[in-house]
This record gives structure tokens, C-alpha cells and sequence, in this order.
């Protein structure tokens, strides 16, 4: 089981690892104060129930949640921490 800070210790390491396109994606999703609260929970959930293994897995989760790809209440799919 990993700790929050392991893994945000790895999202921090594979930042740079972000495509452009992606985190242009990333960006146009910062258009209401809905999605500042999403991203909120998102990184809050990080550590318990939410373990992602990059940055890049991060962004694809949360564009994932803002445009109906995955439910943000779904942990199923997620790696176990």
C-alpha cells in the first residue's frame, strides 16, 4: 500500500512525462468552478481509494470524470494503494 505522499511523490517525478496534447485537453477542462471542485476530489482521493502510477494517468483520470468517460463516485477501476 502506497502513502498519498509516495504517489504524489510520482506524479511529481513523471510530470514531465505529459504530452502536450494531453495537457492542452487538461487545460480547456478549468472553465467553471465545478471543475476546480472535481480536480479538488481527485486529488483528494489520492492515497485512499485513488492510486494513479503517473501525471499522465492523473490527467486522463480527471478528463476522463469532467466528460462523462468514467463516474468520479467509481473506484473500480482504479489501482489499488
Amino acid at each position: 500500500m502506497h502513502s498519498a505522499s509516495e504517489i504524489f511523490r510520482r506524479l511529481i517525478e513523471t510530470v514531465d512525462g505529459v504530452g502536450a496534447a494531453l495537457l492542452e485537453t487538461y487545460a480547456e477542462h478549468w472553465e467553471s468552478e465545478a471543475d476546480r471542485r472535481a480536480y479538488r476530489m481527485l486529488l483528494e482521493s489520492i492515497g485512499s481509494g485513488f492510486a494513479p502510477g503517473s501525471a499522465t494517468d492523473f490527467l486522463v483520470r480527471f478528463i476522463a470524470e469532467r466528460t462523462g468517460g468514467f463516474e468520479a463516485n467509481d473506484r473500480r477501476g482504479d489501482r489499488p494503494s
